[in-house]
């Protein structure tokens, strides 16, 4: 048997194309990847029918609604589930030509009873064989037809090679129902799917109120709707400074329904859904096949509070406080008995200390530990003029001076 001369194996050896590992990736309409353009109307999502992938998906009739997905890879497809009349919804993929698809069930037509889903969600248009690079995939509404903009699901295949290795980072919406609501009253109200994620908004005014999420992930995102008066929400992370976020909608018009007295803030707290990313690189299964987001690798657990709880903070730092100047003062008081008391040995070293320690210092220990108590206070009644003393919990609304004590939740209408 005849062998190849080494330097044509040589050559051929690098000639060889690198084999990757093809992996599919599908993205739901709650993916963060999705970018959603809209005009006037906006997007409804339409959740809890079987015959949509995942049991949910967004909708919109608007003429400038688009939803955009970027991604690399060699394959794309895009789900949707059949309609009785009515629907149909444009691709376009990498600025090429418009394609319409009919999404109407000719089985089922019915062109004067109400539309409905008459298929379950399946992949009903595909592009195959694509260079390995970034594409981009814009779903629109098909002007010329008056149709709709629908967004299910699109499924990519990635071409993974040895040097681009599967990201095992993969998000997870948790909605308001899954939150742990342990302090405060909290009330519950229906959501527009227009503007919310959840099926309840869970709200509260009181100032203890306290909903927390606990979560192991790199990455956390909070969910919330626009407000036309004055809303402000304060959120808290793994016990750190908190943060103001503030979900007033400057661009609406609130004329009709602004109070006409001076408005002061309070907290109003609104629970709607937050986004996290796990990192399962570490877990039996393996690395997830459905990677969404790039971010630093972490597996520590974190909490997210939600709720009113500025008095909260500063009785905690007051009370830490006088907990810190009593505590000195026990121990100087130990010391001073383990020099003093007769039989005490004390060692050479901490007999050196504490004559350092109170050298110079005894006539004034009574001042002292009331500068350092009045320090503390007056380091609190700062944070709390400064406005950080809150939590990462979710806020409440403006309130206005004058107006009753138990304000109507804010409306659910942008």
């Amino acid at each position: 048997m005849k062998t190849l001369p080494l330097p044509l194996v040589l050559l051929l050896a690098i000639c060889r194309p690198s084999l990757g590992i093809l992996n599919n990736v599908t993205l739901e309409e709650t993916s963060s990847r999705i970018i959603y353009g809209t005009g006037q109307t906006g997007w409804a999502k339409l959740h809890h029918d079987s015959l949509y992938h995942n049991n949910s998906h967004a909708v919109s009739s608007d003429p400038a609604a688009t939803a955009t997905l970027t991604f690399r890879g060699v394959a794309v497809y895009y789900y949707s589930s059949f309609w009785s009349h009515n629907v149909s919804t444009t691709l376009q993929l990498d600025g090429q030509e418009k394609i319409i698809l009919d999404l109407i069930d000719a089985s089922e037509f019915n062109g004067t009873a109400g539309i409905k889903t008459t298929k379950r969600s399946d992949i009903v248009w595909s592009r195959t064989d694509l260079p390995d690079e970034e594409h981009t995939l814009v779903v629109s509404c098909p002007t010329e037809f008056g149709g709709s903009v629908l967004m299910d699901a699109i499924m990519y295949t990635e071409n993974k090679t040895d040097d681009q290795p599967v990201s095992p980072l993969v998000n997870h919406t948790v909605e308001s129902q899954q939150f742990d609501y342990v302090e405060g009253a909290w009330s519950k109200n229906s959501s527009d799917p227009n503007l919310f994620v959840s099926d309840l908004i869970f709200s509260s005014q009181d100032d203890s109120s306290k909903a927390v999420l606990t979560f192991t992930g790199v990455a956390v995102y909070y969910l919330a709707a626009r407000w036309p008066l004055k809303t402000v929400t304060t959120l808290q992370l793994d016990g750190e400074s908190p943060e103001f976020v503030d979900l007033t909608d400057n661009a609406a018009t609130d004329a009709i329904s602004a109070p006409s007295v001076e408005s002061t803030v309070g907290t109003y707290a609104i629970v709607d859904a937050i986004i996290y990313t796990e990192d399962i690189s570490s877990s039996p299964q393996g690395p997830s096949p459905q990677p969404e987001t790039d971010g630093p690798p972490s597996h520590n657990n974190h909490s997210v509070a939600i709720g009113g709880i500025i008095g909260g903070i500063f009785g905690g730092l007051v009370a830490v406080a006088v907990i810190l100047v009593l505590c000195h003062r026990r121990w100087r008081q130990i010391r001073r008995r383990e020099l003093h008391e007769p039989g005490t040995v004390v060692s050479f070293m901490a007999g050196v200390e504490n004559t350092h320690s109170i050298s110079g210092a005894a006539t004034s220990t009574s001042s002292s530990e009331d500068m350092r108590a009045e320090t503390a206070q007056d380091y609190a009644k700062n944070l709390r003029r400064k406005g950080v003393l809150s939590s990462f919990r979710v806020v409440r609304n403006m309130g206005s001076r004058g107006a009753p004590e138990t304000l109507p939740p804010p409306p659910y209408e942008a």
